[in-house]
């Protein structure tokens, strides 16, 4: 054999070699690039999950500045009632019972002595009434 033909047989020996060890690398990248694609098919979806998540949650939030809103409105309405119709009424019972209870509480002393009065007029009008029996 000629040194072409030897270099020849030893290219081809090489090539046959490298075809399949690249084949074999192929066969492995394929596989590994599949691994790959499915990993991000899952990444997708659980993305996809996500987003579908904070959607609703974005939705919940908007729902609860809703209701908080509305109870503010609520509140401010309260807050005006009560300032504009309950406390004015609360403050004329008040004035009503204070000023009744002055008058009460100015009366009590006369009270005493009326009382006291009312019972010397008894006595009296007994010993009157036993007089005038015996006169009779």
């Amino acid at each position: 054999m000629t040194d072409h033909e030897l270099l020849l047989a030893i290219s081809n020996m090489f090539d046959t070699k490298l075809r399949a060890e690249l084949q074999a690398l192929k066969e492995e990248l394929r596989t590994e690039i599949q691994e790959v694609r499915a990993e991000l098919q899952e990444v997708k979806i659980e993305q996809q999950k996500m987003k579908a998540e904070i959607q609703e949650l974005r939705a919940e939030i908007q729902e609860v500045k809703a209701e908080q809103q509305a109870l503010k409105d609520e509140l401010r309405c309260i807050k005006l009632y009560q300032e504009n119709v309950i406390v004015p009424r609360l403050n004329t019972i008040e004035a009503c019972y204070t000023g009744t209870y002055r008058r009460y509480a100015s009366y009590v002393e006369k009270l005493e002595s009326t009382f006291q009065d009312v019972e010397m007029l008894k006595i009296v009008v007994a010993e009157h009434s036993e007089k005038l029996k015996k006169l009779a």
